[in-house]
Order: structure tokens, then C-alpha cells, then sequence
């Protein structure tokens, strides 16, 4: 057996545990990190909702050539983790703008 098959089977055999907290430690880094973004919006039919792990995920599928979501969608309601976002801009470009500004401010 090659070193480095060796290696990555030692690795693989005896190193789970530590796999496994390292996992568990990134894990726990990720939820304190991201923030869970709540959007009910409107396109002037029935109010619809969508969900992103995080409002950087929203801002740069924003910014994708076709996004989830036009601009001009009206927001409802929006929250971060549970807490509620007052907009002046009502609408879908007004909460990328509210997010992007606060995300360049921290």
C-alpha cells in the first residue's frame, strides 16, 4: 500500500471524531453567520413566499442575469432571522437596495 493511500485511509478510519466535530464546529460558525431572509411578495395576483438561507444569497441572485424575483414585485413583508425589515421602497429592488446598503455598512 502507497503512503498516500495509506494516509487517506488512516484518515478516513481514525479520523471521524474529529471529522465530525470539525463538521459540527463549522456548523455551529454557519448559523451564527447567516441570516434565514423571509420575503412575502406580491406580483399583483395572490401574495406568494420564498425563502433564502441568507440576505447575501438574495442579494446575489439578484444580480443574476434572470433572478428569482423582478424588481418590481411588491414586498409585503420581509424579515431577517425572525425580524421584521421596514422598507421605504416597498418593492423587491427596494429590499435588494436596503440589504446591499446594509451589508456595505458592516
Amino acid at each position: 500500500m502507497s503512503p498516500v493511500l495509506f494516509c487517506k485511509s488512516f484518515n478516513l478510519y481514525f479520523g471521524t471524531n474529529a471529522l465530525q466535530s470539525r463538521l459540527i464546529t463549522q456548523s455551529s460558525y454557519r448559523k451564527k453567520v447567516t441570516e434565514m431572509l423571509e420575503i412575502v411578495y406580491t406580483d399583483g395576483g395572490e401574495p406568494a413566499e420564498i425563502n433564502y438561507a441568507s440576505a447575501k444569497d438574495f442579494v446575489a441572485n439578484q444580480q443574476l442575469e434572470v433572478p428569482d424575483l423582478e424588481d418590481y414585485y411588491v414586498v409585503v413583508d420581509a424579515a431577517v432571522d425572525g425580524k421584521p425589515i421596514e422598507l421605504t421602497d416597498k418593492t423587491i429592488f427596494g429590499l435588494y437596495n436596503f440589504l446591499e446598503d446594509r451589508e456595505h455598512s458592516e
